[in-house]
């Protein structure tokens, strides 16, 4: 498999800057094109499509869990199903991709595997963004979605990417996401569905910001609100 270097687009690195723990309602998509055998699945990079998605949504992913992606677990020993040596050079998988995002958890089984049957809930329009990927590999990749009620419509969003696209798009309210290589080989967020390759292995990794505690005031805020309440009473207290 020959790869080239990597290469993010430098507004879209900024724009990620923003994309804190903070951010409500954000799903991160890594994706592992490459067709390989059933014993290269399992050792896929999952780093040749990185996507965001931003709108009223949620998971629907039974057996799936969310975890803190910590330094711990992003590696290439294969802790996380999509934590393994890539072909392109080291430190190249979606992790370390998403570890540079700041607070992210994964969703994998309780023990790092991958999740097969992933599908969204949506209400209303959401907005589908291209971070990046891999030179050579991603650029030819087609994203879409569709729903899972009925497999064989499906919705193109994206026919070759290009870093930094955004599409915002109505699906129905509940969907499953797409990719094709161009190889005549589908792969989805539900493995059942991917078409011309093995159908018990996921070719997607999910992330998603962690959720933002609400800091508790200080001492020093605590103090200043009890003097405006007391100078608000003091006011009143003239004024009549």
């Amino acid at each position: 498999m020959v790869r080239q270097q990597l290469r993010w687009s430098a507004l879209l690195v900024f724009s990620l800057v923003a994309v804190g723990p903070c951010a409500a309602n954000t799903i991160l998509g890594g994706l592992e094109d490459w067709a390989g055998t059933s014993g290269y699945e399992r050792n896929g990079d999952f780093n040749d499509l990185i996507f965001q998605i931003t709108g009223n949504i949620s998971f629907n992913a039974p057996g799936g869990v969310f975890n803190n992606l910590n330094p711990g677990v992003v590696n290439e020993n294969g802790t996380v199903f999509w934590g393994n040596p890539s072909g392109d050079g080291p430190d190249m998988n979606a992790g370390y991709y998403m570890a540079g995002l700041g607070n992210q958890q994964y969703l994998a089984t309780s023990a790092g595997g991958s999740v097969n049957n992933v599908s969204f809930l949506a209400a209303g329009p959401l907005t589908i963004t291209i971070l990046g990927g891999i030179t050579a590999d991603y650029l030819g990749d087609n994203l879409g979605w569709y729903d899972p009620a009925n497999p064989w419509l499906v919705h193109p969003l994206f026919q070759g990417v290009v870093p930094g696209a955004a599409i915002t798009f109505t699906p129905s309210a509940s969907f499953a996401l797409y990719s094709d290589n161009g190889w005549n080989q589908g792969f989805s967020s539900i493995a059942a569905d991917n078409q011309g390759e093995s159908t018990d292995h996921q070719h997607f990794a999910f992330f998603t910001p962690q959720a933002s505690a609400v800091p508790e005031p200080s001492p020093a805020t605590l103090a200043g609100i009890g003097l405006v309440l007391l100078t608000l009473g003091s006011l009143r207290r003239r004024k009549r």
